[in-house]
């Protein structure tokens, strides 16, 4: 019988061309469409992930914080990365420091005078003390480099995003200093990052930072930030951070809430997937009609041919199942083709993104493919079924005409 098929689609090649072409059109559009909808979604929640943290985050602001030392500070972060997983912090010192960029033989070769002048004519460059854990909660991936060395391995090192690399090029280490003082810091450019801000930033070790700027160094605020995959309700979350605070670092609570920046983008994805989806199901509409009136127009070609083989014995059941059977073929062989090809465009899709970027790779939509290929089976079924009754009911005698 299966060779019967293939022998039948090969009497009429553009028919079975033409069919194959449809449907495969259809299952890759259905698939691709529902995969571009997916990637959409997935853009928005990565940057948003990247500016207000993995969904949900919850955050509390802490002020008057008494004693920020180096000591403290560690015996904060430490407890709080016992007490609440996926948590970290960023702190706003008390002074204002400048940061600047410059090459490591501009630093050991210039004195204080100068590297304090470019440090002051450098203001322009955000700084932001965060501890060693806080790309776990924001998604930062590494353009270049590495992110802060843990714990007891921690160093007076500097992470700058890429608008600070790409105003500052080929510059390895950093100049910090303070407004109001003549002291200067060098740290290393050890890594650049990819946070979706626009404007040069660059990012310090917060305990470091006590350790090494100790003389002018004194926090009075701190924000902090949890992924809250657990769950953590916003009354546990301040009497957690109360303790901690009592036992380490004091200062008070005085806000606390989730980000909700990602219900803008949630609106925005589900209008795309939705969007997606409708050209997905016209695509698949118009592939079922092309498959309909081809089914129709095979067997006005066919007719002579099937009256032939009823008059030399062939039952209805068999002119039916022929009928039938040549388009299932079809529409198995086709599918497996689609799939095939789709899986290797979904693939692909990496090699096409830039090294850094806060996008996961696609996954294959296993049921977009599984809801594609059903629909062009049903569809080849349906749309060979008038046909093959029609088939069915065709007179012997006819084609002796």
């Amino acid at each position: 019988m299966f060779r019967m098929l293939l022998k039948d689609l090969r009497i009429s090649p553009l028919r079975t061309t033409l069919t194959s072409i449809s449907m495969f059109v259809g299952i890759v559009a259905v698939i691709l469409s529902v995969l571009a909808g997916s990637v959409g979604d997935t853009y928005l929640k990565s940057a948003n992930e990247q500016l207000y943290g993995r969904e949900p985050t919850l955050y509390a602001h802490i002020e008057d914080v008494e004693d920020s030392s180096v000591d403290k500070l560690s015996a904060f972060y430490e407890r709080l990365d016992r007490r609440i997983p996926r948590s970290a912090f960023t702190v706003t010192p008390s002074a204002s420091y400048r940061l600047g960029l410059t090459s490591k033989e501009a630093f050991l070769q210039s004195d204080n005078s100068s590297c304090l002048l470019l440090s002051r004519d450098s203001g322009n460059v955000e700084i932001m003390f965060v501890s060693d854990s806080y790309n776990k909660v924001f998604n930062l991936p590494m353009t270049a480099g590495r992110w802060f060395l843990p714990g007891e391995d921690a160093r007076f090192d500097v992470v700058i995003n890429k608008a600070a690399r790409d105003l500052y090029d080929n510059s390895i280490m950093a100049v910090i200093s303070t407004a109001e003082s003549t002291l200067i810091s060098g740290a290393n450019v050890v890594g650049v990052v990819n946070d979706g801000v626009d404007s040069p930033r660059a990012y310090l070790n917060t305990i470091s930072a006590a350790y090494y700027l100790h003389d002018s160094w004194k926090a009075d605020q701190m924000t902090l930030y949890v992924w809250n995959k657990d769950d953590l309700t916003e009354a546990t979350f301040r009497s957690n951070i109360s303790d901690l605070l009592y036992d380490t670092i004091n200062g008070r609570v005085s806000d606390i809430g989730e980000s909700r920046a990602s219900s803008v983008f949630k609106d925005v994805a589900s209008a795309i997937q939705i969007a997606f989806a409708i050209c997905a199901i016209l695509l698949l509409f118009v592939s079922s009609l092309g498959l309909f009136n081809i089914g129709l127009a095979s067997l006005e070609q066919r007719s002579r041919e099937l009256l032939i083989r009823r008059a030399l014995g062939a039952t209805r059941m068999s002119i039916a199942a022929l009928v039938l059977g040549g388009s299932l073929l079809v529409a198995i062989l086709v599918s497996a083709v689609a799939i095939l090809v789709a899986q290797a465009v979904i693939l692909s899709v990496p090699s096409f993104l830039p090294a850094d970027t806060p996008i996961a790779a696609p996954v294959f939509p296993l049921t977009a493919a599984i809801g594609a290929v059903s629909a062009a089976v049903v569809t080849a079924l349906l749309g060979s079924l008038v046909p093959a009754i029609r088939a069915a009911k065709l007179e012997p005698a006819l084609a002796l005409r």
